[in-house]
């Protein structure tokens, strides 16, 4: 061409970021740590494992209870004070009031005051009485006290709210 006396046009070609080789494996790249990240949030949510209804929970919570061994005061002690434990957990998640920080004569209290019944404020009432004369009064405890207090909790939950049958 140069015999010709003819040159090129274009001194100089310039390529475009979009159509370099970098910019291609870096989409590339991107897209796949996209699609990996949606995946795995997929996975995540389909594997997790399920939360159970406040009711469930209470109820679960309470067979574990039951399962108990009293041999000795500490161990009433410990027992009672987990027995009201789950019951103003259930209360603070069904009343959606906070009965954690309360006493056990304020629980009382403030579920008279909100849509339970007299029968069940009754029961309750005598749980929590027998649960404090253990845990603080000192009182020795039988295993089947306990499991009477227990009984009468799970009874109480179950006619506060009927079992979800949606829940796992």
């Amino acid at each position: 061409m140069n015999e010709m006396k003819l040159y090129d046009i274009y001194e100089h070609w310039h390529i475009p970021f979009w159509q370099t080789r970098w910019f291609f494996w870096l989409t590339i790249s991107l897209f796949v740590f996209v699609i990996s990240l949606v995946l795995a949030w997929l996975l995540n949510k389909y594997f997790s494992k399920r939360t159970l209804s406040p009711h469930l929970q209470a109820l679960r919570d309470l067979e574990q209870l039951k399962k108990r061994v009293i041999a000795n005061r500490e161990e009433a002690q410990d027992a009672y004070f987990a027995l009201t434990g789950i019951l103003k957990k259930f209360f603070h998640a069904h009343y959606k009031k906070s009965f954690v920080g309360m006493s056990d004569r304020e629980m009382i209290e403030a579920l008279k005051n909100s849509s339970t019944h007299q029968e069940e404020n009754q029961k309750l009432e005598a749980v929590v009485n027998e649960s404090a004369m253990i845990k603080y009064a000192r009182h020795d405890a039988l295993q089947n006290n306990f499991l009477h207090a227990v009984s009468v909790s799970i009874q109480l939950i179950n006619s506060i709210k009927a079992p979800d049958k949606h829940s796992r």
